[in-house]
């Protein structure tokens, strides 16, 4: 279960885990809301999920939720709508202590040979401060969560594919090159770029969808020329390691 929480106050301080968004500040109230599962499979034989949604909280939360199309153009995450699944409903209001089920259905045909993957939005709708001027929200804080969503292919024959390289890039600087060019995701956790007994890089998640290419700086002032790099990381095809021989030439 994922959760969101927001301590709200004129000096107030608020928490949210990794994938929550603060998106506005508020007056004195607390809530809190969950999320599960944390990521969504779907396929041609299991073309629906569930999500619950949860409300820790002492006040009614509004809660929309949408699908949205995830893609990596030049290693950066890009999101836009979609109309392949239906979401209902669409928006819910979860009483303090309550739940709802939210049913997620694939609308479109999975691709054969390659997985799709998606983002499911779960946003709070803020709400005025009891008291509020008329067309204001006051200070109120919303928060935002998204978990991932993939749709296997008709093949089940696809793995990620992962290749690390090192190079440099077009303004000289040293980079890991990250490549997946396998039909699924590649999932690293745990990952970590060292040079020596110097962690140079690392990342608690990092993901690089079906045939996409990422890169990784590595920071210019802390690497010794000639030294190997290790790679290390959990991931979802299991362990994996690597060894980068050198720093290219220029």
């Amino acid at each position: 279960m994922m959760r969101a929480r927001r301590t709200t106050g004129r000096s107030g301080s608020w928490f949210v885990p990794a994938l929550a968004i603060a998106l506005f500040c508020s007056a004195a109230s607390a809530a809190t809301f969950g999320l599960s599962p944390l990521r969504v499979d779907l396929s041609g034989a299991a073309p629906t999920a569930v999500l619950t949604l949860t409300n820790g909280g002492d006040t009614p939360v509004t809660l929309q939720i949408q699908a949205r199309s995830w893609r990596q153009v030049n290693g950066q995450d890009e999101q836009a709508p979609t109309t392949d699944f239906i979401v209902n409903p669409a928006a819910v209001t979860v009483p303090p202590g309550g739940e709802q089920i939210v049913r997620i259905a694939l609308r479109t045909a999975p691709d054969r040979t390659t997985e799709r993957a998606y983002r499911l939005v779960v946003r709070e709708v803020p709400v005025p401060e009891p008291g509020a001027a008329p067309g204001s929200l006051g200070l109120r804080m919303a928060l935002a969560m998204d978990i991932p969503a993939y749709v296997a292919p008709v093949s089940t024959d696809g793995v990620p594919r992962p290749s690390f390289t090192l190079e440099r890039s077009p303004e000289g600087a040293i980079q890991v090159r990250i490549s997946n060019q396998g039909e699924r995701h590649l999932r690293l956790t745990e990952f970590a770029i060292t040079q020596g007994t110097r962690t140079l890089v690392e990342q608690n998640v990092f993901v690089v969808l079906p045939g996409v290419v990422r890169h990784l700086l590595l920071p210019s002032n802390t690497l010794t020329a000639g030294e190997p790099f290790k790679i290390r990381a959990q991931s979802n095809v299991g362990p994996l390691e690597a060894t980068l021989e050198a720093v290219p030439r220029r």
